[in-house]
């Protein structure tokens, strides 16, 4: 398919570009790391989002998994969609969806479907165009050497 990019933007976060609908994924650094600006740069220049339609992912309330300044976006986005795991604190649920974990959910022609994360919140499988996504925010195999046994091997369940 074309018109497509994936951008990486630092820690657990992504972008992806499909046609005008932009998935942002747990964005948290908004100082750039690399000498370039905007999406190459890894932070993302509200400018940048202007006539896209733009899905805003916060797979939990860590703060390097979640950036309030992602609420600053909406002054250049055409249309943006919050989708915050429950477990983060909202005041502001105007246009915000709260989603909880083994659900399905669609918005504005994107599906869905979240997972329970081991550490906190969700992981997310998007659907979009055809074209599927998967980010686990912290759904990971966690194995810490000074944990014991029985936790370890609780997190691989």
């Amino acid at each position: 398919m074309k018109n497509i990019k994936i951008w990486y933007l630092d820690h657990s976060s992504f972008a992806v570009k499909v046609k005008n609908k932009v998935l942002i994924f747990d964005y948290h650094n908004d100082q750039e790391f690399n000498g370039k600006k905007g999406f190459e740069g890894g932070v993302i220049r509200p400018e940048e989002l202007k006539g896209l339609d733009v899905f805003v992912f916060v797979s939990h309330s860590h703060n390097d998994h979640y950036n309030p300044i992602i609420h600053s976006w909406e002054k250049e986005a055409r249309k943006i969609t919050y989708i915050f795991s429950s477990d983060v604190e909202e005041k502001d649920t105007h246009k915000v969806h709260l989603v909880e974990p083994h659900k399905e959910y669609d918005f504005h022609g994107i599906h869905i479907k979240t997972l329970l994360s081991n550490d906190m919140g969700v992981a997310f499988y998007v659907t979009i165009e055809g074209l599927h996504f998967f980010h686990s925010g912290d759904l990971n195999w966690w194995r810490w050497p000074q944990e014991s046994k029985e936790w370890n091997d609780g997190m691989e369940k």
